[in-house]
């Protein structure tokens, strides 16, 4: 088992350098295996290992195979109004009802509960001060004596 666990684990330190590597497509039919690469303007570079890095013009480069665009997973879209196609292609005679379209919505989103007072200060009960105005008046009087 142990001898096992060893193999695995050579193999993986061997070939993750060989994986994390990217490809760069010439025009003229070479490749460069870089660790990154990457694009400004009119330019490709190519940094081949940590030491050396190398500037292409786009004109030497295969730039479809090199740059391949990445595929995106398909998924289900949903309309987001929650009325169904049928709906939106009914008759020109046939009425529905709010309610109803509302009613089949999907999604909602929760509603706040609304504040009757919006200024901050009516917030603060009267009844007493708060210990920064209660600090400013002691200074103010300490001040004046």
């Amino acid at each position: 088992m142990k001898v096992f666990l060893l193999v695995l684990s050579a193999i993986c330190t061997l070939v993750t350098p060989v994986l994390a590597a990217r490809t760069v497509y010439l025009k003229e039919g070479g490749t460069i295996s870089a660790k990154s690469v990457w694009r400004t303007k009119g330019k490709v570079h190519v940094l081949v290992n940590r030491d050396t890095l190398t500037e292409f013009p786009t004109a030497e480069i295969d730039m479809k195979r090199t740059f391949a665009r990445k595929h995106r997973a398909a998924r289900n879209q949903t309309p987001l109004s929650g009325v169904s196609r049928r709906a939106e292609t009914a008759p020109v005679g046939a009425v529905m009802n709010q309610k109803d379209v509302s009613a089949k919505a999907g999604m909602q989103f929760p509603t706040l509960p609304k504040l009757t007072e919006k200024n901050p200060e009516s917030l603060v009960p009267k009844s007493e001060e708060g210990t920064i105005r209660k600090h400013k008046k002691e200074m103010a009087e300490r001040v004046g004596e």
